[in-house]
């Protein structure tokens, strides 16, 4: 549907907004259309000024001296019709003829604007107005160089710069106190020419820009504008904000430049800092082997380094979430699930997941980490990230992981093998070697046999080697016995200690020995081990003693510090340990000698002084370790031994 011409006029004159259409017919300028808050602003009715000329509805104040709105608009209009293009005019002093002969002293901002027609010729002129009389009064009032005392005191205490410049020459006017500190005056530069106050400006292009903005009328800001001063004969570099305003006289002429500055220097460099940090976060980062990258504080992906990109194929700028689609299917829940959970709690965030290689299109392990950045209250301000390509490593532990598992089974095996052949060293060897000593004692009580003193030596021999070999055998069954897993249960070590002594009963009563036990504790263990463990110590302290002096042994116990548990490696810190002695008075042995005891068959006397088959003590640092403890001697040569043990309480 194509609109009339009247149909046109309806919807233009109710156009919110001050609008005038006028034609190209200078000097006249034809009105052809009004809007309504046009007509009110400018006290006319449109039916009084369509078809006139704009200047004979709206001509100059004759009474203003400095009226010159005519000139200026007409100046205006031409030039859309010569350029072809829109025209502004930021302030223009045109005053409104009333009813009754007089003016009302206006201010206007107007833009002027060029309407061609399907031929692309200049049809009309679309002439726009704002009324801004308000605000020129109110800045008037606010620039005049007479203010009050109030005002004065606001003026120069304000916290930004603030100078008025005026004239051609940019004479300071004004200039408050943020202002003098800023350049590094004093206030004797009032009334100097801005040039000579501040000559390292001329080359910097300052001059230029306040004479584009008293020339043209229209404001001009900059941000973060570098500026070289000089300051003590030193140059200083600032970076200001700066907001140039054109000064207008009370007739609304300009007379020179108001300029409004704010130093930020310090967040300039503060920042550019940032920006140089992370310039060199981001060049290390992708010079890093690994896939690294960060996070905002809410779980949001912001950044992957280049690594990211040429293992994925994504194009740069593919953030929060490209993770997901390369991830294992397997992999993703857990993966998502623990990622946020980490981000919720603040917890370290550690993980294994697959992604798949684009090349090649498999999946290869990762092994993603990411810790908290915190400020100084604590708060999470960014996430730092790497994934770390651990597939060889994680393939090559899986096989040897097989390997360790066939090496147990073969191991099982053979310690199957060993324990059969305990078992047939303990029963089916012991019953020969029972039969040697029976036989070997019927030839010697034999009355009738006429035996020479050598040959009932020689049958004494015969019988104490039996008897060693058989202690031998029974010695090597108990030490194997304590690689069976048997169920830990609680064990009161006084009933254990209670019947090592009856089993010992008659050494102690042959050697006259005293036994002193304090009370001990209720333990974790292995009952049977237990046994084995008190009786081959106690046994060795008997053994040991002195020939001319009576044994006496003291077994006491005491509770671990958390700093003693902290001393042994071995230990695990969060549990409770005791530590049992046993010491006795007997031969004792060079400390050098120490860890040489705990091994199998390792003697330090002679077998003919003293009996034994080598396996008691070892046997006792094996049960020891099933049971995650530690057991130590220290000794010296004629004053006894103590053994200490190590032992978990539960």
């Amino acid at each position: 549907m194509e609109l009339t011409i009247p149909d046109f006029q309806i919807i233009f004159q109710s156009i919110p907004g001050n609008y005038l259409i006028v034609k190209p017919d200078a000097p006249h300028f034809t009105i052809v259309a009004v809007s309504d808050d046009y007509a009110s602003v400018t006290n006319t009715k449109r039916e009084n000024i369509l078809g006139k000329g704009l200047f004979e509805v709206f001509p100059d104040n004759p009474d203003d001296p400095y009226a010159d709105g005519v000139a200026k608009l007409t100046a205006s209009l031409e030039t859309v019709i010569r350029k072809r293009k829109p025209h502004t005019m930021s302030v223009q002093h045109y005053d409104i003829p009333n009813p009754d002969g007089s003016f009302s002293i206006r201010y206007w901002s107007s833009k002027n604007s060029p309407v061609f027609n399907e031929h692309g010729n200049l049809s009309c002129i679309i002439h726009h107005v704002i009324d801004i009389s308000e605000q020129v009064e109110v800045k008037k009032k606010l620039h005049t160089l007479e203010l009050d005392e109030q005002a004065y005191d606001l003026f120069m205490q304000a916290p930004v710069a603030i100078s008025i410049l005026k004239g051609t020459d940019y004479i300071v006017a004004l200039a408050n106190d943020r202002v003098l500190e800023l350049w590094g005056k004093s206030p004797d530069v009032i009334g100097k020419s801005a040039l000579t106050v501040l000559p390292e400006l001329q080359e910097q292009g300052f001059m230029e820009l306040l004479d584009r903005v008293r020339e043209s009328g229209e404001p001009y800001y900059a941000y973060e504008t570098i500026v070289i001063l000089i300051r003590q004969g030193k140059e200083k570099t600032l970076y200001l904000n700066s907001v140039y305003q054109p000064y207008y006289e009370p007739n609304g002429n300009i007379s020179g430049v108001v300029m409004i500055a704010t130093d930020v220097t310090e967040q300039v460099i503060a920042r550019k800092k940032v920006e140089e940090s992370e310039r060199q976060f981001r060049q290390i980062a992708d010079s890093m082997p690994q896939i690294v990258w960060t996070s905002r504080p809410d779980g949001y992906l912001d950044y992957y380094n280049k690594q990211w990109y040429e293992f994925t194929g994504f194009k740069e700028g593919y953030g929060d979430q490209s993770w997901i689609p390369i991830l294992h299917p397997d992999d993703v829940k857990y993966c998502y699930d623990t990622w946020y959970h980490a981000v919720q709690t603040g917890e370290q965030y550690l993980i294994e997941y697959r992604f798949r290689d684009r090349i090649h299109g498999d999946y290869r392990w990762f092994l993603g980490k990411a810790l908290p950045i915190k400020d100084d209250q604590g708060n999470i301000i960014k996430w730092f990230g790497t994934c770390t390509d651990i597939h060889d490593q994680k393939i090559q532990a899986e096989r040897l992981e097989e390997q360790v598992t066939i090496r147990t089974r073969e191991l099982k095996e053979k310690n199957s093998e060993l324990e059969q052949f305990a078992q047939v060293s303990s029963h089916d060897l012991q019953e020969p070697l029972r039969k040697i000593l029976i036989y070997t004692d019927m030839v010697k009580n034999d009355r009738q046999n006429s035996l020479t003193d050598r040959s009932k030596l020689s049958i004494d021999k015969v019988c104490e080697a039996t008897q060693r070999m058989s202690n031998s055998l029974r010695e090597l069954l108990n030490y194997t016995s304590t690689a069976k897993t048997e169920l830990f249960t609680i064990v009161d070590l006084n009933d254990v200690v209670k019947n090592v002594l009856d089993d010992l009963e008659l050494v102690i009563t042959r050697k006259n020995a005293l036994v002193n036990t304090a009370i001990l504790p209720l333990i974790c263990a292995i009952p049977l081990q237990m046994q084995q463990l008190f009786y081959n110590l106690l046994n060795n302290a008997l053994k040991f003693s002195k020939p001319d002096t009576e044994p006496v042994i003291d077994i006491a116990t005491r509770n671990l510090e958390a700093k003693e548990i902290r001393q042994y490696s071995m230990l695990i810190p969060e549990k409770e340990y005791i530590e049992i002695t046993i010491r006795d008075n007997g031969i004792g042995f060079e400390q050098k000698y120490a860890d040489h005891i705990f091994v199998m068959f390792q003697r330090l006397n002679d077998r003919s002084q003293f009996e034994g088959t080598g396996i008691g003590l070892s046997l006792c640092k094996k049960v020891v370790d099933n049971h995650g403890g530690i057991i130590s001697v220290t000794s010296n040569p004629g004053e006894g031994a103590v053994f200490s043990i190590v032992l978990a309480k539960q």
